[in-house]
């Protein structure tokens, strides 16, 4: 078998090894999550109330940078 061959080899061996690995920690948090604990929520820096306004500003900006090429 000529060197690049099995180079090609081993880098696919640690590859599939890393990802087994994660594969692992990945069981063992959904284990951790059967067994009860608690789940952290995505928190979001904007509270929903300002969600429409910041809607309409955006666009609003959008609007005005793609006018500004046409000018």
């Amino acid at each position: 078998m000529p060197a690049e061959s099995s180079s090609l080899i081993n880098l696919s061996g640690s590859i599939i090894i890393e990802c087994s690995k994660s594969f692992r920690q990945t069981e063992k948090q959904i284990a951790n999550l059967k067994m009860g604990q608690s789940v952290k929520h995505i928190l979001s820096p904007v509270p929903d109330e300002w969600f429409p306004t910041l809607a309409v500003f955006m666009l609003a900006i959008g609007l005005i940078v793609t006018a500004s090429f046409f000018m």
